[in-house]
């Protein structure tokens, strides 16, 4: 599992370990590294086909650069900051498996009546190229805090 950001904050720790760890089990030790930099250049440099997990909460539309280093099967956990939400949904390399909600500090996972989520609350839904030019995410009718994706690679 590997995220990237440029908040050196998020640099693992053994609490954030085992914060990360305590409600998964995992065939072998969960390897957790986070990546600082920026995203378009770190990703590219690093092995292609070798996360399970990619996440990027707030941190820029890292979603298009983390999909070469993602595994088939693996999984994308993006917010709607920066587009990443939308860009996603608009990949047919990823399906929506589920909404996290969040509330008082308190998560739910959401993986019934998908289709729900990201609707544009105006339609039509932007464009890759839209999303891209704006930066920011767009209204949806039934928002969640985070969204996870699973990569399916086409073709």
């Amino acid at each position: 599992m590997i995220a990237d950001d440029q908040d050196t904050r998020t640099h693992a720790g053994r609490r954030r370990l085992q914060l990360a760890t305590r409600h998964t089990s995992f065939p072998e030790d969960a390897r957790i590294t986070f990546v600082p930099g920026d995203y378009t250049d770190t990703l590219a440099a690093l092995p292609a086909d070798g996360w399970d997990l990619a996440i990027s909460l707030y941190a820029g539309p890292v979603s298009e650069h983390a999909t070469r280093c993602l595994r088939p099967g693996g999984r994308l956990l993006v917010n709607n900051s920066h587009a990443d939400a939308g860009l996603a949904a608009l990949d047919p390399a990823y399906r929506l498996t589920a909404a996290l909600h969040s509330d008082h500090n308190r998560y739910r996972l959401v993986a019934h009546h998908l289709d729900r989520y990201l609707r544009p609350e105006r339609p039509p839904h932007p464009t890759r190229e839209e999303l891209l030019a704006s930066g920011r995410g767009i209204a949806y009718t039934h928002p969640a805090t985070a969204y996870l994706f699973r990569y399916r690679p086409t073709g």
